[in-house]
Parts: structure tokens; C-alpha cells; sequence
């Protein structure tokens, strides 16, 4: 049995969760089509049910048993358990993929430096988009940041993040999964056309090292289909970093 105050605490965090949704730079400005799916509550949300459903579309490299050590207790179960079925997949069609976030931990410091969340608590890269957009979570709270490294755009849930046990963190975790598809793992250009098609014709389908991006950037040439290339995630995402703007973060 829930008691009500649970009951509306659950309430509370998943309308957070939509919230945030609604704000992730993947759907900034233009790049707004559609809301998450209307029907995933946190009630619904279970660790099992999550795995049935949740399924990769393409392999990725398995998880070494140094990660599973060093990543234990930092991040979420559910996402470790992610790693030991799938390793670092892709999942949406290849438009997320998970990845180590020991390798994209300069770029996440590049991207939040001066930001009010830099410090609120240990952050960790855990999955990157077909378009390069960064997911992170807490180590010590259920907070969950996105970073569009094409406009600088950082979206959190939260000002400051408060401690959450291991089943809220789980449950944060798989909410946001269950949520992100669609258009949320899609981007438009700049006359609100979707690109992820576009760019699997033109350019082919991404290696599992790939993400889309653009050249010129974004910053210097909009979000501009012809000017669509495949790049290495990690070099791409160490090159944004490098060269765009910061904005504000949005909430």
C-alpha cells in the first residue's frame, strides 16, 4: 500500500521529470514537436518491466569488469544492469547510446563550467544522442542534466538537487528512458524539419564511435541540413566544448 504522501511525493517528482522534459535543448525552440508519452507515470515505473521493454537496437562494446567496479555505487543500478545485458548499446532506433562516462568526463567539466550546477553534486555522463546532446545523472542525488553541446543549452530539473536513495534514483533513471523517444532523440532544422532521417539517407546509418553533427557548428552556421557530416562522438564532443557559446541554464 502507498500512502498518499508518498503517493504525491511520486506525483511531484514526475511531473519534475515532464518538466524537465519540455526543456531539454534536444527540443529547444524549433526543435519542440511533442511531448513525452502521455502514459508512463512513476507508478508505472518498474526496474523489471523497464528491462523487458527497454530493448537496444544495436550492440555496443561490452562493459569491463574495471567499469562495473569503479561505476558501482555511483551510478544508478538500473544503469549498471543496462550495461551487464547490453554493454554500451544503442537503443531508439541508434539514437541514444550509452558510453562510459569515464571517457567524456573533461567534456562534461568543459560544458558546466560556471554553471550554478557545477558543484550541486558529482555528475556523470551516461549517454549521448545520435546528434551529440549529453545525458548526465547525480552520484549522490536523482538529479538528470541534458547538454546540447551544439548551443551550450544546460537543463536540469532542479536549482539544488536533494540526496536520493538508490530506488529513487532507479526510478528517475527509468522514467526519463521510458520518456525519450521520438522526437525527443530527433532535432529540426532551421525550417523545423526533422534531421535524423535526412541524415541516415544522405550520410548512412552512425558507427557505434559516430555522432550527426555540423560543419560549420551550429553556433556559426545554424542548424543547416546541408551542412549535416558524421564526426567522432568523443573528438566532436571535445571540439564543441572548445568553441561554444555557454547559456544560461534553463529549468
Amino acid at each position: 500500500v502507498i500512502s498518499t504522501q508518498e503517493a504525491n511525493k511520486e506525483t511531484a517528482q514526475a511531473e519534475s521529470m515532464l518538466n524537465f522534459l519540455d526543456y531539454l535543448p534536444i527540443n529547444l525552440g524549433s526543435n519542440s514537436l511533442a511531448g513525452p508519452n502521455p502514459d508512463v507515470t512513476a507508478a508505472e515505473i518498474d526496474s523489471d518491466g523497464f528491462m523487458q521493454n527497454f530493448a537496444m537496437s544495436s550492440e555496443g562494446e561490452p562493459a569491463s569488469e574495471a567499469a562495473f567496479a569503479a561505476w558501482e555505487g555511483k551510478l544508478p543500478g538500473l544503469l549498471l544492469a543496462l550495461w551487464q545485458r547490453d554493454g554500451f548499446a544503442r537503443y531508439r532506433d541508434d539514437k541514444l547510446a550509452l558510453v562510459d562516462p569515464h571517457l567524456y568526463a573533461e567534456v562534461a567539466t568543459a560544458f558546466l563550467q560556471g554553471n550554478p550546477m557545477e558543484g550541486a553534486d558529482t555528475l556523470h555522463v551516461y549517454a549521448v544522442t545520435a546528434f551529440g546532446q549529453i545525458l548526465l545523472c547525480g552520484e549522490n542525488t536523482s538529479t538528470q542534466i541534458s547538454i546540447d553541446p551544439h548551443s551550450g543549452h544546460v537543463t536540469t530539473e532542479s536549482d539544488v538537487p536533494d540526496p536520493a536513495d538508490a530506488a529513487e534514483r532507479n526510478w528517475k533513471l527509468a522514467f526519463l528512458l521510458e520518456a525519450l523517444d521520438g522526437p525527443y532523440l530527433d532535432v529540426t532544422d532551421d525550417d523545423e524539419q526533422p534531421l535524423h532521417a535526412h541524415a541516415r539517407d544522405r550520410l548512412g546509418p552512425l558507427a557505434p564511435n559516430e555522432i550527426y553533427s555540423f560543419s560549420p557548428a551550429v553556433s556559426e552556421g545554424g542548424w543547416n541540413a546541408a551542412h549535416l557530416v558524421k564526426a567522432d562522438r568523443l573528438a566532436e564532443l571535445e571540439a564543441l566544448a572548445g568553441i561554444t557559446p555557454r547559456k544560461p541554464p534553463t529549468q
